[in-house]
């Protein structure tokens, strides 16, 4: 259904309405696919051209996240350091610039196991510093845009559930 989405936005007028959000998110999905069918080259194969393409601020959350895999699943696994620190240092720069705090934490923690499988330890334990404060950053908005939430809606829920009530005690009334 992913290969069906992106003919979809091929078909567009002017494919670069997307945003690249949506292309970059079924390209994740198609690649993880491949992934899980150990078809690694033929995912490698299959994102190379959105790669080579700079990222939009709205694809790099899932632009990061093919990285990680693809470095993860494909590189790592198969024992390649370079191509693999290479994809995540890119993931990293990505989230970095456009504020993904969460793919940047999951990109730091990889980046500091191959550093760490290369014995370059002052490397991992700044990777896994930089991916705690970015844990940390991304839980503080996650909290900030909940209670912004509550504030604004909690309200007419509380309101919704009075409204409910009442109704209920007329209806009981007339029982």
């Amino acid at each position: 259904q992913a290969r069906a989405g992106r003919e979809l936005l091929a078909g567009l007028a002017d494919p670069e309405h997307d945003s690249g959000e949506v292309s970059a998110r079924l390209m994740l999905e198609i690649v993880l696919a491949l992934l899980d069918r150990n078809e690694g080259d033929a995912a490698m194969q299959e994102v190379r051209p959105l790669l080579r393409r700079p990222v939009r601020a709205a694809a790099a959350g899932a632009v990061g996240r093919l990285r990680l895999a693809l470095a993860t699943r494909v590189h790592l696994a198969e024992g390649r350091h370079e191509p693999a620190l290479t994809l995540l240092a890119d993931a990293v720069e990505g989230a970095q610039r456009h504020g993904v705090d969460a793919v940047l934490a999951e990109c730091l923690e990889g980046l500091s196991h191959v550093h760490e499988a290369r014995g370059e330890f002052a490397d991992a334990l700044h990777c896994v510093r930089a991916a705690y404060a970015a844990e940390g950053r991304h839980r503080r908005t996650v909290e900030t845009a909940r209670s912004a939430l509550l504030e604004h809606c909690g309200s007419a829920r509380r309101e919704v559930a009075s409204l409910v009530g009442c109704a209920q005690r007329i209806t009981d009334r007339r029982e």
